[in-house]
């Protein structure tokens, strides 16, 4: 950059050209050859914004036909294009004109600089110095002061102190002869650790704006005083979060500097901030913004007072340590946004956010609150909190959230993204339905980047989550999830829920038909199955109950040895009656045998079933009259099966069959002929061997015979 390069008259015809950016075009800043282009650019009258490289310990020569020239910026923001070194009371003597300067990353060096370097400059508002390290905070603030830059408004130094030197304290006769025009000041990375107690009376009175972050301030006596900076508004104190190059080489301590802080042993770390009288923090009465983050703030918050006067509507702490929220804060009554993100924080008392009833907007966003919010006593945590509108807390792992919102009336947004929940309580979900129904609340719900379960019981919150908040630029945004437990498949949801819907409402529908179908098929076998065993068992079932019956009403006793009432009992039918009482009984009774005869012997007013299971029990055996009338007969037959149930029970041989009629063995029936080959039977005499005498006699005592064994 010379006159060859930039010969005189080559911008003559831009009179119109308000506007030049010549930067980056020189890589030998060092070059004795090169020239800033003075009379080239001495054309353009109308010019008033300029960018050009910046050249070492060059004057800029006389800019003074650029009447119009506003604003002048050198190098690119790199080192590489910007290396003005030494500046002095000549540098910029022909800039007087410029409102806005910006000389940062320019390697300049503070050893030549006086009030009468900035002199020239009394309409200069902005001043951008910053990223250059070896000028010094004292000897630019000798620089600038309420005579040379009467006007200045804003003023930019950061690292201007070497990053790597020992920390600094800042005293009142640093910045006391700083422009009384200053309303912002910036003056990050460096390395200040604290300031001396008066030096709050001498900062610029208009000062609005002023970011003192990067440094490494202790906790010290001098924060009683920050309140004399009454117009104060916005106070930044952040830590360091920038990367810086490596050094290359080691960095001589300043004459000029401030008086060296020694180090210091006792740092707030995981201290506690408790409830002390002497420490009542009192804020620049018109401080709207406090930030605080990434300040390597190491406490457990326990009751924090602030003097009441004050007007702070926004706090960011940012990026600290603060395992405990345990409060309250008092004399915030005027806050209105909390962020408190990336914290560390694990638990929160509930009175901790009790004072705080103007706040609209926290955010505890990637913390660690999830037992602290899951807990039984902590559902009523954010109480007070009426006029909130926007409650952050994703990024932490919650699993769950139940904390009452019904008084959020105001509430806008809720941030539960990235919380590990697999599904809203029902309790929240109501909570929501009802600031929607009763006060027409919107509110925005995320919910996203966590693993909903896709489970039967969970369609009922997907299905209230799609109707209610189900918008395409929330659940199609690819980032909401469905996880199947039972595979641990997880699938990404790109319609909004609609498929996982259609499917889990085939598979989770009340099936109420097909339910009752089933039940009723079920019913109907099993009293298939029951009816077909108490059919199969019924002689059983019914010998059974009518023995338990005589037995509860001890009018049978269980045989315990081989004496019976009676030896035989008779089982016939009616019309073979006469054969039984005039011929069978005679006989049977004339060879010693004691008979219960069906009907004749029967007590009078017990159930036929109890008489018959009576006889039989009380007799040695049972004799049947076995004819083809007594298979016709119910109550026969039933005397039958009670025989071959005793005879079952017992294990005596009860059934003796006196075959009178002829009876074809198919017309017998199953049961009958069972139970006449596994008995005793015997074949009535036939034809003229009734009228034998001695053959009739003979049968008798046979019979008989067999009725006693």
């Amino acid at each position: 950059m010379n006159s060859t390069n930039f010969p005189n008259g080559v911008f003559k015809d831009l009179v119109s050209l308000i506007s030049l950016e010549i930067n980056e075009n020189n890589h030998n800043l060092d070059s004795d050859d090169l020239m800033y282009p003075v009379d080239a650019l001495s054309d353009l009258k109308s010019l008033e914004s300029l960018k050009m490289d910046g050249l070492k310990n060059k004057d800029f020569g006389d800019f003074t036909p650029l009447t119009e020239l506003r604003v002048l910026s050198l190098g690119s923001g790199s080192k590489e294009f910007c290396h003005l070194g030494e500046i002095d009371d000549t540098t910029f003597q022909y800039l007087g004109m410029l409102r806005f300067l910006n000389i940062s990353n320019c390697g300049i060096h503070g050893n030549r600089l006086s009030p009468s370097t900035f002199s020239m400059f009394e309409n200069l508002e902005t001043l951008d110095i910053s990223n250059n390290e070896e000028l010094y905070v004292k000897r630019l603030c000798s620089a600038i002061t309420n005579d040379t830059t009467r006007n200045l408004k804003r003023l930019y130094a950061n690292y201007i102190n070497p990053r790597y030197s020992i920390g600094v304290a800042l005293s009142r006769n640093t910045i006391e002869d700083l422009p009384w025009s200053l309303e912002a000041i910036e003056a990050r990375g460096n390395s200040f650790e604290s300031v001396s107690a008066d030096i709050f009376e001498a900062m610029p009175p208009m000062l609005s704006y002023l970011d003192l972050s990067e440094n490494r301030f202790i906790f010290d006596a001098y924060l009683k005083n920050i309140s004399l900076m009454e117009n104060l508004e916005t106070l930044i104190v952040d830590g360091g979060d920038v990367v810086h190059d490596f050094p290359i080489h080691y960095h001589k301590t300043d004459n000029f500097a401030d008086k060296i802080v020694k180090p210091i042993s006792k740092r707030f770390q995981q201290n506690e901030i408790k409830n002390e009288n002497d420490i009542t923090f009192i804020l620049p009465k018109k401080l709207k913004v406090l930030s605080l983050n990434n300040a390597n703030l190491n406490y457990i918050l326990k009751q924090i007072q602030l003097d009441p006067r004050n007007d702070l509507r926004e706090l960011h702490l940012n990026g600290n340590n603060f395992p405990q929220l345990s409060g309250p804060l008092t004399g915030l009554q005027n806050l209105r946004k909390l962020f408190i993100r990336g914290s560390r924080v694990q638990r929160i008392h509930r009175a901790f956010f009790q004072n705080l009833k103007s706040l609209t907007t926290l955010d505890l966003s990637m913390n660690n609150i999830g037992f602290s919010l899951s807990e039984e006593e902590q559902p009523h945590v954010f109480n007070g909190l009426e006029k909130l509108q926007e409650l952050h807390l994703q990024s932490n792992r919650l699993w769950e959230f139940k904390t009452d919102i019904r008084k959020m009336i105001h509430l806008k947004v809720l941030n539960l993204s990235d919380t590990s929940m697999v599904r809203l309580s029902r309790e929240v979900q109501n909570s929501l339905d009802m600031l929607k129904k009763e006060y027409n609340s919107t509110v925005t719900l995320d919910l996203s980047r966590n693993l909903f379960e896709c489970v039967c019981d969970n369609l009922d919150f997907i299905e209230w989550l799609v109707q209610n908040f189900g918008s395409k630029d929330s659940l199609e945004s690819q980032t909401y999830f469905c996880e199947y437990p039972d595979t641990s498949e997880v699938k990404t949801i790109t319609d909004g829920y609609q498929e996982v819907i259609r499917i889990m409402m085939g598979e989770c529908r009340p099936k109420t038909t097909l339910f009752l179908i089933t039940t009723a098929g079920s019913m109907l076998v099993l009293f298939v199955i029951v009816g077909a065993v108490l059919y199969r068992f019924r002689w059983k079932l019914k010998y059974l109950y009518y023995v338990a019956y005589l037995t509860f009403r001890g009018k049978v006793t269980v045989q315990k040895t081989t004496e019976f009432s009676y030896d035989v009992f008779v089982s016939y039918s009616f019309s073979d009656e006469d054969f039984v009482l005039q011929t069978l009984a005679v006989e049977l009774g004339c060879r010693g045998l004691k008979l219960h005869v069906h009907g004749r012997d029967f007590k009078a007013g017990d159930f036929i079933a109890s008489n018959i299971v009576r006889a039989i029990k009380e007799s040695n055996k049972t004799l049947v009259v076995l004819t083809r009338s007594l298979l016709a007969s119910t109550w026969c037959n039933y005397e039958l099966q009670m025989a071959n149930m005793e005879s079952a029970y017992t294990g005596r041989q009860v059934l003796v069959f006196l075959l009178k009629d002829q009876i074809p063995i198919k017309q017998l029936g199953r049961d009958v002929l069972c139970y006449v080959r596994t008995n005793t039977y015997i074949s009535y005499p036939r034809g003229s061997a009734t009228g034998d005498v001695d053959h009739m006699a003979v049968f008798w005592d046979k019979l008989a015979d067999d009725l006693k064994q």
